[in-house]
């Protein structure tokens, strides 16, 4: 995916991510998101027939969702009970927060699926935001690269 080139820019006043458009305006991803979460932290049985539950493996670097290849599926009332908090939908991005660390897909279908607490699910709500630009953000290795600096601070500070 491009964006169009802008020449006018400016400071985004985070050192790290440097010079954005000076049309811009730098905020939190939580301001733009009408929910970031996961599910409930269980592990459902596997059947042979259900509702699709995608874990961080499904994330497939050519920036799709795996439904097809040795996909975990659950019952439909596992599915029920997992997503009490949230339920994936078209234009959410399934983020990997757990095993493989920083990958972000947005959810280009319709079609019913839960997904393992080793990813979250960030519904962007802002009409004004692109929802393939925030993915493809998040999906960066700046953005990686800054959280595990910082998860690095976090745990030395602790110690």
């Amino acid at each position: 995916m491009s964006f169009p080139r802008c020449d006018n820019r400016k400071f985004s006043g985070i050192e790290w991510f440097g010079d954005i458009p000076s049309h811009w305006t730098m905020t939190r991803l939580g301001h733009l998101c009408s929910d970031i979460n996961d599910v409930n932290h269980e592990m459902p049985k596997a059947v042979y027939e259900g509702v699709p539950f995608l874990s961080a493996k499904d994330l497939l670097d050519d920036g799709t969702l795996n439904f097809t290849n040795d996909v975990k599926m659950i019952s439909e009332e596992d599915f029920e009970n997992l997503s009490k908090k949230i339920r994936p939908q078209r234009d959410d991005i399934i983020y990997s927060r757990i095993g493989t660390l920083g990958k972000a897909r947005l959810v280009q279908t319709d079609q019913q699926f839960s997904v393992s607490y080793s990813c979250c699910v960030v519904r962007v709500s802002e009409e004004t935001v692109c929802k393939k630009f925030i993915c493809q953000l998040l999906d960066g290795e700046m953005l990686l690269t800054e959280a595990r600096s910082s998860d690095a601070n976090k745990r030395n500070r602790r110690t």
